[in-house]
């Protein structure tokens, strides 16, 4: 090895054991010790559920907590186990799934409290 690659070496071994050491940074994956660190969960369930509801959410998506039974998008929600992240963004940017269908974006019609309070209901609704 070279005395370059053997710097890059020790340099990856120093990095790997302040990750471990303090954990990765929320939102990632702490891959060195293989312990998943969600992002945290912000927002109001209680008020999300009434977003999901006042929103129209329930004519395209199931979801039990809300009394929803929508068949038009996604699979049923109560099945899936999508991270916070991924239902913010989608709720705020709209999505596009593999199979052609599309959920159209909510940052123009909801506030972000209101993108926060809904994303947190269906995530709370999917991880019990």
């Amino acid at each position: 090895m070279t005395s370059q690659g053997a710097y890059r070496a020790t340099a990856a071994v120093v990095v790997m054991g302040i990750v471990v050491a303090m954990g990765a940074p929320a939102g990632l994956s702490n891959r060195v010790s293989g312990i998943a660190t969600p992002a945290p969960v912000k927002g109001n369930a209680t008020l999300g559920r009434a977003v999901f509801k006042a929103s129209g959410c329930g004519v395209c998506h199931t979801l039990k907590a809300a009394g929803a039974t929508g068949g038009i998008a996604r699979k049923n929600l109560d099945k899936v186990k999508l991270s916070y992240a991924m239902i913010v963004s989608a709720v705020r940017n709209g999505a596009t799934t593999s199979y052609g269908a599309a959920m159209s974006p909510f940052k123009d019609t909801l506030t972000p409290a209101q993108v926060q309070n809904v994303a947190a209901f269906i995530y709370k609704s999917e991880h019990p």
